[in-house]
């Protein structure tokens, strides 16, 4: 039985290509995929006596009501300006999902 070696390896440094985020003039972005900014805005909903304030992070500004994608979390804040006889805070959710396909809309409601 022969054993035959392999010839040599030298890695050759110079002939890595240089890589960057940004095309360079004589190439083109064929796809970018890039996570989209988080909102930094606040959703504020008052109690009709004003006592009660519920707050809703990440959020765009000065929307009527609060929008989360996919998987997202509900990231928030009670606050209570009367605690005086308080012995729980309950918060109920409810979603309503829409989706549009080709120009047609169609939402649903889950409590």
């Amino acid at each position: 039985m022969s054993t035959t070696s392999l010839p040599n390896y030298v890695p050759s440094l110079s002939s890595i290509p240089s890589y960057s985020a940004e095309p360079q003039e004589y190439e083109q972005r064929l796809a970018l995929n890039r996570a989209p900014q988080r909102p930094v805005g606040d959703f504020v909903k008052q109690s009709k006596g004003g006592n009660v304030s519920l707050r809703l992070f990440a959020q765009e500004d000065n929307v009527s009501l609060p929008v989360y994608g996919s998987g997202a979390a509900v990231e928030g804040a009670i606050n209570l300006t009367k605690t005086d006889g308080v012995t729980a805070v309950e918060v109920k959710v409810r979603s309503r999902r829409e989706f549009e396909i080709s120009g047609a809309r169609r939402s649903t409601t889950s409590g």
